[in-house]
């Protein structure tokens, strides 16, 4: 969820108050050459700046913020200290671009201090029904204990009214472990 708080517009320059809320499962191979299964939840509280690059459609904004994750594997990994480091500070940034009414581009990033964690995500994509943006994304992951490499799909800014929009995406994952497999994600924002 994202909220303004410098103004009570989102389509304009400002502060802004986002809140989160996540669920993954991943898997890894341990040092001791065991398989690891794990899941995690995470709470994300953090304030940004967002700012306007000419028109609506161009935008960079830059995220500070606090992160609280639980994680759980197993069987036990003695080796690893996910379940253990539970907050953490994040760092991330939004570009997105639209050179021509028709063709879309994003790019984000974040570092999470202490949990060890590093994502970046491109996509690219063609603008139909004015908002709605089909094209291919990439994304990189990784953690102290796992890296993946996906490739897929990803279907933009789907409207749920006035205040929300759903993001659907899907490929092909690569990790050093599980080797190439597939994933999903879908993505629910909202703003008031």
């Amino acid at each position: 969820m994202i909220m303004p708080i410098s103004s009570p517009h989102l389509y304009k320059d400002g502060w802004l108050l986002r809140l989160g809320i996540a669920h993954s499962t991943f898997n890894y191979l341990s040092l001791a050459g065991q398989d690891i299964h794990g899941t995690s939840r995470e709470l994300e509280a953090s304030v940004g700046y967002l700012a306007y690059l000419g028109d609506r459609n161009n935008r960079l904004s830059v995220y500070l913020g606090g992160v609280y994750r639980d994680a759980r594997l197993s069987p036990d990994d003695p080796f690893s200290q996910i379940e253990e480091k539970h907050k953490g500070i994040r760092v991330q940034g939004d570009l997105f671009l639209r050179p021509v009414t028709e063709i879309d581009f994003s790019i984000m990033g974040s570092r999470t201090a202490n949990l060890g964690d590093k994502w970046l995500r491109l996509r690219a994509g063609y603008v139909f029904a004015e908002r709605i943006v089909l094209g291919p994304e990439l994304q990189y992951i990784r953690g102290t204990d796992y890296e993946r490499r996906r490739v897929g799909l990803a279907l933009e800014n789907i409207s749920l009214g006035r205040h929300a929009q759903l993001t659907i995406s899907a490929g092909r994952e690569r990790d050093r472990v599980s080797g190439t497999s597939g994933y999903a994600g879908a993505s629910l924002v909202g703003w008031f």
